[in-house]
Order: structure tokens, then sequence, then C-alpha cells
């Protein structure tokens, strides 16, 4: 696999395109980029070769004159916290998330614990090509330290910044019976903490060795997590909650029944804090029209391109409280602007306690939807392309800013959209990539028929 450069930094095989030397130089262009005398969080997941990349990482680091605050073992939440808790002016998460094992990556934070955006991955990109490293003398080296007691700081932080929009008394009267799977990840060092501190008294802790390797696909999906429906079907929970590797996506599973797409834990999320919502919720395009369902006219509904950094930036822009991904990424910003499954546990938790209902009759009430998700092989977006689209769906609204997003919808009824698609160049192989929402299969499966035929 050749290495991928993108804004949030660099990923690949370790060895096989993740390279020493790129790593190396990766870690100087951003210890350039930061500046002599710039202090910098970083923090893995727990991948066996982990070590190794931040053991580069960390010397280029203090070479380029950056004093680096180590986390250790941390989800990628936590190290985005740190970053903004510690004033720091940046930090390295060192994680290919839900990417399979052999994967591995730097993904580069900005100050308040923010992904960089294009203009700031620019210049550090620059600085990697070109190799304009600058190196600190000898005295001015970076120091290498740590923060004991970093965990529990993250997650009295969050619990304080919840504490306003949630019924933290009623989530724990209510004694939910929890399952968590961390697939062995970073969040296995950090949740028995979260959910002592947070009240909950029956969790049952599924793959929570640090040390030990995935258990399955880390990607908290279907196909992945058979095996954990079958164990869950031998003791009794209200929820059970999956992580990916650095913990911030989030998945979920209901007695009834069990897996549930990642599309269904934001609109999840934002349910049970409606009345808080003064200010624009933020979603990317390839996000569900549930989360339309669910807000109904009590916010705005902000759509951004594809990625964390475009929403996370929206949020910030627009003084949004909750936004996110369909993923399973729930943005929670009085406590940090950026992905997070411990705001989604609490935020889930809390929607709970606020019903009487089991959670399986509360996703009963939303509106039936389909996902599709399908590739196109050797196929380029091109204006012939787009013409041809035009004429045959024209009574909604287009937008081009990634890709080609199209909705129709019936105004004023309250429902989801009646269909939307987004199709988008993949950057790492010759594909369109198609995503189609409709009320049902059927209707899905017609919509991207009729793109299919177009093209």
């Amino acid at each position: 696999m050749g290495l991928k450069i993108t804004v949030s930094g660099v990923r690949g095989i370790l060895n096989d395109g993740l390279n020493p030397d790129v790593i190396l130089n990766m870690a100087l262009a951003f210890g350039t980029f930061i500046g002599e005398g710039g202090r910098i969080v970083i923090g893995s997941d727990t991948r066996p070769h982990g070590r190794i990349v931040k053991d580069i990482a960390v010397s280029a680091l203090c070479a380029s004159g950056c004093s680096v605050i180590d986390l250790g073992i941390a989800p990628t939440p936590a190290v985005a916290f740190m970053v903004k808790h510690l004033e720091a002016d940046g930090g390295i998460i060192i994680s290919a998330s839900h990417n399979d094992i052999e994967y591995n990556a730097l993904k580069l934070l900005k100050k308040e614990g923010l992904f960089i955006d294009n203009e700031d991955a620019n210049k550090i990109y620059n600085i990697y090509v070109n190799k304009s490293f600058k190196y600190a003398s000898w005295n001015k080296v970076g120091k290498l330290s740590g923060i004991p007691g970093w965990k529990e700081i993250f997650v009295d932080s969050a619990l304080n910044a919840f504490k306003p929009y949630i019924d933290l008394e009623k989530i724990r009267e209510r004694d939910f019976k929890v399952a968590v799977d961390a697939v062995c990840g970073a969040g296995s060092v950090v949740n028995q903490i979260f959910f002592e501190k947070l009240g909950i008294k029956s969790v049952r802790y599924l793959n929570h060795d640090p040390e030990g390797a995935f258990p399955r696909k880390p990607e908290p999906v279907k196909e992945n997590l058979i095996d954990l429906e079958t164990e869950l079907g031998s003791f009794e929970f209200d929820i059970a909650f999956v992580q990916d590797p650095d913990a911030d996506r989030l998945g979920i599973l209901t007695p009834q029944r069990l897996f549930h797409s990642e599309e269904i834990t934001l609109p999840l999320a934002v349910k049970g804090i409606l009345k808080f919502i003064d200010s624009p919720v933020v979603i990317n395009i390839a996000t569900s029209s549930l989360n339309d369902f669910i807000i109904g006219k009590r916010a705005k509904i902000i759509r951004t391109p594809v990625g964390e950094a475009h929403v996370a930036a929206m949020m910030k822009k627009e003084h949004s409280i909750i936004g996110g991904e369909g993923n399973g990424g729930v943005i929670f910003s009085p406590f940090h602007i950026g992905r997070d499954s411990y705001a989604g546990m609490i935020l889930i938790l809390n929607t709970m306690a606020s019903s009487e209902k089991s959670l399986d009759k509360t996703i009963d009430n939303f509106p039936d939807h389909y996902m599709l998700k399908a590739k196109i092989r050797d196929k380029k977006l091109s204006d012939d392309f787009i013409i041809g689209l035009k004429e045959v769906f024209f009574k909604g609204k287009y937008r081009f800013d990634d890709g080609i997003y199209y909705r129709e919808r019936e105004l004023g009824n309250g429902t989801p959209s009646d269909f939307w698609f987004l199709i988008r160049e993949s950057n790492t192989e010759p594909i369109l990539r198609v995503q189609v929402e409709a009320p049902n299969e059927d209707a899905a499966r017609v919509v991207y028929k009729r793109i299919n035929n177009v093209l």
C-alpha cells in the first residue's frame, strides 16, 4: 500500500509506505511548523508498532526544539482535550483509527485540540517535501515528560462539561446494565475510570486488554460484530457500546435489534439535549437525515463537506453545541471540538434516562430509512455526467463543494428527505463512492440504478 497524506496527517502500513524516514520527516516538519519552544501532546492507540512510531516522532520533535508531553496509550479525544487543557501548541495522535492493525498514522492537531486545516496542512506538507526542517541547538532541544493523572483529569473535566446539559442523577438512578467493547484499543485504559465516575455500577468490559491484539477487524460495523452479537446473547444488558481502536467513534447494540448502523449514534445523542440547543447543529453531507427528524424545527442544521475538520471548523464558527458525523462521531463543543465516543456514551445514556421506554422502543419511533453505499469502478466525475444527472434528478437541490450532493424532499411534513445521494471520487482508488439514503431499501436501489444508468 502506498503512503496516504491527507489534511489530518500521514497514514500507511508500517515499513510498507509508512517507513521510519517518513515518520521522522513528518514529525520534523510538524515540529518546524510549531516552532522552537513549542509544547506538543502525544498519545497512541494499542497497535504493537505504536511504540516504534512514537519513539521516532518524539526524537524528531525534540530535535526541532519542541517539548513533548507523552500520555502513553490514550484515546484520540483524550489527546485532543489535553492539548486544549494544557494550552499546548499542538498534538500528535499515533493511530490509524478504524483501519486494520497493520496500519498506523500520525494525525496532527493544532491549538485547542483541533485537527489542522487545509492551510496549515499545506504549510506542513511543503516543509516535509522540501525538507526545510529547523533544528534546535544542542542546548535548546525539547524535553520529554508525562502528566500523571491525565485520565482522571480527562474524565472529571468531561463530567463537569456535561453537567449543565444532562441529568446525571437520573442516569445513576436508572441503574442501566451496560456492556462496552473497546476492541483492546485505547479506550481500554480509560473506560473503567469513566463508568465508575459516571456512577454506572453494572458494566461488563469486553475486549479490554490493551496489551492484546485486536480480536476482530476494528471498524465497528455489522460484519465485524457477529461474534459480539453472539456473546451479548449470554447476559442481560440495556445497551452495548462499541468503540474503535482510538475511541473517537461509537457504535451501539440493543437487546432486541442488536447491531445498529453508526448513523443512529448522533441522533440518539442529540435527542436528550434538544431543549438546550440554541445554535445550529453541524453535520456533514454524508450524514443521515434522521438528524432532521430528531431536531425538527428546534435548530438549524448546517451540512459541511465530508471530514471531521470541516465539521469542527463550522461548529466553532457557529458556536454550535453539538454536531458530528454519521460514522458514529459525536462532537460536543462545551467539552472539546472533536469526535468523542465518551461524549456519545454520556449523551445516549442521558437520552435513555429521559424516557421510560427501552432504547429499542425509542428507536422504533424513528422513521424508516436505508443507507446504501456502493463503489463504481473506473469512472470519474465529469461535466457530461453532471448534465446527465440533472436531466434525471431535477426536483431537488444540488451542491458541488464535495463531489455531487443532491437532495429531494417534501418540505413541511417533518419526515426525513425522500432521498439524497452523494457521489465522490476516491483519493486512493480509481472509483466513485456513492451513498444513497431513502425511506427503504427498494427506494434507495431505484435511485442508485438511475445514477448508474446515467454513467
